[in-house]
């Protein structure tokens, strides 16, 4: 297979794997929500207003810098001469999938805070995690510039 073909099927495969965890996080978030709406919460509201809602907060904020960071710094290596273009795909890859893991724990404690507690600041926190996903979702200029192909057209 060539480098084009390799290119083609992992860039549908990352471009499937943001929209799929996005999508996944928008459908649970969305079913609690509707859960949530007319009922009352599992747990006493002062555990989370005292604990569980600032330690997410905490959770998240920590969460979305580790993951930039990582990005940014897996990023620059990226970008070395000596590494061949496909161990850059290879490496965007694997960053790409950091960041994604890394955020993805804050929004599913969030979550399930969200469906224990029935406080819908969970819900804001889910939004600035689904916000950060989607900024780092893989468009053919994204990955064409992390991997360096110049002369590649979609």
């Amino acid at each position: 297979m060539n480098f084009r073909k390799a290119f083609l099927s992992d860039f549908r495969l990352l471009q499937f794997t943001t929209l799929g965890q996005v999508g996944a996080m928008l459908f649970f978030l969305t079913i609690v929500f509707f859960y949530n709406l007319n009922r009352v919460a599992f747990l006493d509201g002062q555990a989370s207003q005292f604990f569980f809602l600032p330690a997410s907060v905490a959770l998240t904020i920590i969460a979305i810098r580790v993951s930039r960071y990582i990005y940014r710094r897996r990023m620059e290596y990226i970008f070395v001469d000596t590494v061949t273009e496909r161990q850059r795909l290879e490496q965007f890859k694997s960053t790409l999938f950091l960041h994604h893991a890394i955020c993805l724990v804050p929004a599913i404690t969030s979550t399930i805070c969200f469906l224990l507690f029935a406080n819908f600041f969970y819900v804001i926190l889910n939004g600035f995690i689904i916000a950060e996903l989607s900024a780092k979702y893989s468009s053919d200029r994204i990955i064409s510039n992390a991997i360096n192909v110049l002369n590649f057209k979609m």
